[in-house]
């Protein structure tokens, strides 16, 4: 396991930190990769503003129904 992540492993992590917690390791590793690079820090800070937002408006977010019906066709085919 490498000491730090790369900027492509600190999204996904910091992607995942909103669904689970990080273990203990990974957490240390995602908060010494934010520490030094802005990029990212960035990326997780309008990450938790969109996740705070979908938290607030996302049960008034809804699909068509015919959208949806042709999205759940396209990803089957």
């Amino acid at each position: 396991m490498a000491l730090f992540f790369t900027c492509k492993g600190a999204s996904i992590k910091v992607l995942k930190m909103e669904d689970e917690k990080l273990s203990r390791s990974d957490a240390v590793r995602l908060a010494i990769h934010l520490s030094l690079c802005k990029m990212c820090r960035e990326f997780a800070r309008q990450s938790n503003m969109i996740g705070e937002a979908l938290k607030i408006d996302g049960p008034m977010l809804k699909l068509d129904p015919e959208f949806k019906a042709k999205l759940a066709s396209t990803c089957s085919a």
